[in-house]
């Protein structure tokens, strides 16, 4: 009990376990539970119970266990009393090294405390850290000792393995190649302050551009890192998933992808420098996920093409129907699959919506109120029909899901004047003008 029992203040548990649990409670707060890395806690006034087990002793004794600017092991240390800000390397690594700064500004080392962890991936941790004088403590477990002494062992490398790596001292910049990316091969490129730039978790990008204005890079699970890509032959116009340069591996050009999954994601790219996006390193021109529609423009201007869970890409795109037939769910090449003209579903679900479609660039637009596909002209979603299109002579392409068939048949299915339910109707064939009230 806070306030009859214990004191509010800055404790610091002197022994705490891996499983070393704490929560705090109040009256106008719920409780929060923290496990493991939190071993300093503020309990201010406003809590009214303070709760742990499997930490030990705690103490309001913060005196400095270790003197700043030494090398220090696992465990939660307050910045400036008992580690420098600098950065630090990690000696001796385990795999299940993981670290995380506190910054100031949250609430202390309250309920509402901000951490800043070091992962790059599911499981994966960088090995360098940056502690600043914004931190308030910092926390590590299974990373073995931390040093400042960040020497290279060598020149430059153009050939790595796994690890953390400082670009210009450890690796040298330029594009590399993973010679034996695993299914969990995953990697980060890392800016100021050793923050995350760019990532992949899929292991599916098997090149990466490290440039001067990167910090660091860090991988596991993706071999060796050469700057020599070896034999990459000529893919030309059919190639599977992975990561592929345009004008090298693969030709620019129109694909298919003939058997996408559900989890099929494809992106063209200005340089190969991962996943997260808005920086100055964003590497997108564009991309689709979901297996949405199942075709790309690869222009001759993009630097690469990634894809996964897409299957086979093709450049034939030799017509599977001829122009006439009813035709279901899909994308269809207009003119040489099916004919312009006025469509009707047949059967739409409330799930049917459709597409006229311009092109496969991928590529978004941003009016400032809405981001939209570029390349989709208009469509509809027939929550309780919107089943009629007018698919036009210069549209590339319709695509449609939920829809049933389409067809030309646009024979009456009631007489205007009779009162009509959900759907989309034909005014004067099938209902007259006029006022309706529902």
């Amino acid at each position: 009990m806070v306030g009859s029992e214990i004191s509010p203040g800055r404790y610091r548990a002197t022994s705490a376990s891996p499983d070393c649990t704490w929560t705090m409670a109040g009256a106008a707060r719920r409780a929060w539970t923290f496990t493991g890395r939190r071993t300093i806690v503020d309990i201010d006034a406003r809590v009214t119970t303070f709760t742990s087990s499997g930490c030990g002793m705690w103490t309001t004794d913060l005196s400095p266990r270790v003197t700043p600017g030494t090398p220090f092991g696992d465990g939660m240390y307050l910045v400036g009393s008992e580690v420098a800000t600098g950065r630090y390397r990690a000696s001796a690594p385990s795999d299940a090294c993981e670290w995380a700064v506190f910054p100031d500004g949250y609430g202390a080392f309250g309920t509402q405390t901000r951490r800043e962890e070091g992962r790059f991936a599911d499981g994966r941790w960088l090995t360098i850290a940056d502690i600043t004088d914004r931190d308030l403590a910092f926390f590590s477990s299974g990373c073995g000792e931390w040093t400042t002494d960040l020497s290279p062992t060598a020149a430059p490398a153009t050939s790595f393995g796994a690890g953390t790596f400082i670009v210009g001292s450890d690796v040298a910049p330029g594009r590399y190649f993973a010679d034996s990316p695993s299914d969990q091969c995953a990697w980060a490129l890392v800016s100021r302050s050793f923050q995350l730039e760019g990532t992949d978790e899929r292991g599916t990008r098997a090149i990466v551009d490290i440039e001067p204005s990167h910090l660091g890079f860090a991988s596991a699970g993706c071999g060796t890192w050469s700057a020599d890509p070896g034999p990459r032959p000529w893919l030309g116009t059919s190639f599977g998933d992975g990561a592929f340069i345009v004008g090298r591996d693969i030709e620019p050009g129109r694909y298919h992808a003939a058997n996408p999954s559900d989890e099929c994601v494809w992106q063209r790219l200005h340089r190969f420098a991962g996943e997260i996006e808005g920086g100055p390193h964003d590497e997108h021109v564009a991309g689709q996920g979901g297996g949405f529609i199942p075709y790309v423009d690869i222009a001759p201007t993009d630097a690469g093409f990634v894809s996964t869970g897409c299957g086979t890409w093709s450049a034939d795109l030799s017509p599977r129907i001829s122009p006439g037939q009813p035709f279901g769910a899909g994308t269809y090449f207009v003119g040489a699959e099916i004919a312009p003209g006025r469509y009707r579903a047949t059967e739409p679900t409330q799930e049917c919506q459709w597409w006229r479609v311009s092109g496969f660039s991928g590529e978004y637009h941003d009016t400032g109120d809405v981001l939209f596909l570029t390349d989709l002209t208009d469509g509809g979603y027939a929550r309780a029909g919107t089943a009629i299109a007018e698919i036009a002579a210069t549209d590339t392409a319709f695509f449609s899901h939920g829809c049933g068939e389409w067809g030309t048949d646009f024979t009456p299915r009631l007489t205007p004047g009779e009162p009509f339910g959900a759907g989309t109707f034909m005014v004067g064939a099938e209902i007259e003008p006029g006022r309706y009230r529902a």
